[in-house]
């Protein structure tokens, strides 16, 4: 808990306790989402980049077919298409895999860190007596 001197029922709102629980599973559950999202934006980056890799594939295949004056180059053309995407898709699965796997790794122990103790206040100590306090007045 964030602030315990407060839990002691010194804090302005009756609903503290129940925002600062409500707070301490939101930071907890992060703590359970952050490898699945990490693994979900990599997976996202991976696909882009196939994306991006087929599509540098298409281009080199679509000039080499509008040079091709010869059905050979036309069938050359079409064998290196095929074999520029498999070599793609082969480099992109381990890649992929691995993002995948991420998010089922174990989530590394949860070590909460106490805050440091607030510093006491300064006080004015009034001593109580019964007797009249007489204070001498001094003018300048």
């Amino acid at each position: 808990m964030l602030f315990p001197e407060l839990a002691e029922g010194r804090s302005a709102s009756p609903y503290f306790s129940f925002f600062q629980a409500a707070f301490d599973a939101a930071d907890m559950a992060s703590s359970f989402w952050q490898p699945w999202l990490k693994s979900v934006g990599r997976s996202q980056l991976e696909m882009a980049s196939l994306a991006a890799r087929q599509s540098q594939a298409i281009v080199r295949w679509q000039r080499a077919v509008a040079v091709a004056r010869q059905p050979g180059a036309l069938i050359e053309a079409n064998i290196q298409f095929m074999q520029d995407m498999s070599a793609e898709y082969a480099t992109f699965a381990p890649r992929m895999a691995a993002a995948v796997t991420h998010a089922s790794r174990t989530l590394p122990t949860i070590e909460v860190v106490p805050l440091p103790q607030r510093k006491a206040r300064d006080r004015i100590v009034i001593p109580s007596t019964d007797q009249d306090i007489l204070v001498e007045r001094r003018v300048a």
